[in-house]
């Protein structure tokens, strides 16, 4: 039987077009070119998008889509207008860019096409969510995943240390603080399932710190 979970879309397997990629190639600045392509993969899921910028006034910016979509194995050209929307940033220099999803009218740094979808679309467009393949992994696989962490953060305390950060030392520093807050709530949640009381058999499996703590005390009362 095939898991419902092997089947939810996932965003690793997504066309996603962002407005970083714009922006750091300068499409946005005075004066710069306001046209280009952008590929996406490889082979037969190869997707070479033309794109148009219109730049103006606020709320009146947009970019103009071109590109082919394979539906049962014919090409389709398609043209797709997707609204920008230009904020002033937090510190009032300069503005912030995002596009407004056509489908949810919800504000988007990225816009994502899946498999078999006509346009690029914000991830909470989609009827079935689309989801990391993190958030589908069994409680096994996870477990496994935490033993990654742990050497990954063992390794970048590592390069810490010794100061050969591969990454640069604030970068590190943050990795290893996110790091160390997914491996608590893993323990804390470990924590809660350990402590399971069986009705059947009246046992009733405990942490080793409370083992070793308040009810071994009550215990010998």
């Amino acid at each position: 039987m095939v898991s419902k979970k092997s089947n939810r879309p996932l965003i690793d397997n997504c066309y996603q077009l962002k407005v970083a990629y714009l922006k750091d190639r300068g499409y946005f600045l005075e004066g710069a070119k306001r046209s280009g392509t952008i590929t996406f993969g490889s082979g037969k899921k190869l997707l070479i998008v033309a794109f148009k910028l219109k730049l103006g006034v606020a709320g009146k910016e947009n970019v103009y889509l071109l590109f082919d979509n394979v539906i049962n194995g014919e090409h389709i050209r398609h043209v797709q207008k997707v609204n920008l929307i230009r904020k002033s940033s937090n510190l009032n220099i300069g503005f912030r860019y995002y596009f407004l999803c056509p489908i949810s009218n919800k504000n988007a740094t990225v816009l994502y096409k899946a498999p078999g979808s006509l346009n690029f679309m914000h991830r909470t467009a989609y009827k079935d969510r689309l989801y990391y393949a993190d958030q589908l992994k069994s409680t096994q696989q996870k477990s496994c995943n935490y033993e990654e962490v742990k050497m990954e953060l063992k390794e970048l305390k590592k390069q810490l240390k010794h100061g050969k950060c591969r990454k640069g030392k604030f970068w590190t520093m943050g990795k290893i603080a996110s790091l160390k807050e997914k491996l608590n709530r893993h323990e804390k949640n470990r924590e809660k399932k350990l402590l399971i009381f069986s009705k059947s058999k009246g046992i009733m499996e405990l942490t080793e710190s409370q083992l070793n703590g308040d009810y071994m005390k009550s215990k010998s009362k």
